[in-house]
């Protein structure tokens, strides 16, 4: 019975901070309050929150006076020069795993190869003029891109 009596008012203390913290006036106290550690690690956030329990009846349960809740929130950090930025939630395996600003380099390299071979570019050098680069970039990139199409993950985006 003693167990029922305990849930219960661990709920209801719950319920209390929650209304605290949806609060715009009281949001700010009240995870000064609950927020007892937070970790930054590479693999994600850790943030330890302490709950205060209320006493039942007037009376403190046992030695009990909070309740300790742990929660790993998965999180990445990436570089772009000097910016870190984090990224929290989301599909890792995808993040990780594909880089925006090379597979748009890759599809604007194998659409410059298509002009060349139906014609509708006469040369990279045309290709560099129209789109503000130099031959070089150009060359370059299809070239690599057809590198990485074959030998790579990225394959199918070849």
């Amino acid at each position: 019975m003693e167990i029922r009596v305990q849930m219960k008012s661990a709920l209801e203390a719950a319920s209390s901070w929650s209304s605290r913290v949806r609060s715009e006036t009281e949001a700010t106290g009240a995870l000064a309050v609950l927020v007892d550690r937070v970790d930054l690690g590479a693999d994600g956030i850790r943030i330890s929150i302490k709950l205060p329990l209320e006493p039942v009846d007037n009376r403190v349960i046992h030695a009990t006076t909070d309740l300790s809740l742990v929660r790993m929130i998965p999180m990445q950090m990436r570089r772009r020069g000097v910016e870190v930025k984090l990224v929290i939630g989301g599909d890792h395996e995808f993040s990780r795993s594909c880089d925006p600003v090379l597979l748009k380099l890759i599809a604007r390299a194998h659409s410059w190869f298509d002009e060349l071979v139906t014609g509708r570019a006469a040369s990279m050098v045309e290709i560099g003029e129209r789109e503000k680069i130099g031959k070089r970039h150009v060359t370059t990139a299809i070239t690599r891109s057809y590198r990485i199409g074959k030998h790579s993950a990225l394959g199918h985006f070849a």
